[in-house]
């Protein structure tokens, strides 16, 4: 099945902070909010269809001598220092952390909702086995994911959690110095919005109805899959103490 990345980013210099977006951890809704701070000369990586539709869309990320992206949408904290040769030292750096039991829980439902699977797929006629014995399959059957982060676009395969955790563990790094907690969401993003000075906002709700089946992440793990989770996110899991 095919996989893409969904993370984005913000460098807001009239506010002087830049944005670091993982997968699943609630973004979009932030990245929409915080959009109404920035001014023309601010950069933003653009996203997805539906993020366009509703007004996210890219901005001063697009060099003209070659027609190509400046910063791909996926640049996590290294990659940005890495290709500008700065730490970006003025800048406040903000990025997101989610309960990765959850975050697999909802990585799958958004990748049934846009490559459904038809033996992947949990129906409420499943009974509870089964429901546990498909997302086991998820995490661990293989997977084509594209990616052209760091130059020439290439498909590689991977199982989801690899992936998943890789690519958000990416984002765990010590120049960043807030972590807006998905369980936390609304008050984290009201005190952040305060530090840059502005007013405080209602965050969307957005892809939030991709979930049709229990919305207890819990539910969905056998003792395997719940260390299988644990093994490879434990840097996020240590540092944040996150808990099945």
């Amino acid at each position: 099945r095919k996989q893409y990345s969904l993370s984005l980013m913000i460098i807001c210099h009239d506010k002087k902070f830049i944005f670091f977006k993982p997968l699943k951890t609630a973004g979009s809704s932030v990245e929409f909010s915080l959009s109404d701070v920035c001014v023309d000369k601010d950069i933003m990586t653009g996203g997805t269809q539906l993020e366009s539709k509703i007004g996210f869309t890219q901005r001063n990320n697009i060099d003209k001598a070659s027609g190509r992206k400046i910063f791909h949408s996926h640049t996590w904290p290294e990659l940005l220092y890495r290709k500008t040769n700065s730490l970006w030292p003025e800048y406040l750096k903000i990025s997101m952390i989610r309960n990765p039991w959850d975050l697999c829980v909802s990585y799958y439902w958004w990748t049934m909702h846009e490559y459904p699977s038809r033996s992947l797929m949990i129906t409420e006629a499943d009974s509870e086995h089964l429901l546990k014995r498909k997302f086991r399959l998820f995490l661990e059957t293989p997977g084509e994911f594209t990616d052209s982060i760091e130059g020439k676009s290439r498909v590689f395969m991977s199982d989801a959690t690899t992936y998943l955790s890789k690519t958000n563990l990416s984002f765990i790094d010590s120049s960043v110095n807030i972590y807006l907690k998905y369980e936390s969401l609304q008050k984290d993003y009201n005190t952040f919005r305060k530090l840059i000075g502005s007013d405080t906002e209602d965050l969307p709700r957005l892809k939030s109805k991709q979930r049709k089946s229990p919305s207890r992440y819990q539910l969905y793990y056998n003792e395997y899959t719940k260390h299988l989770v644990k093994d490879k996110f434990g840097l996020l899991i240590d540092r944040f103490d996150y808990i099945f």
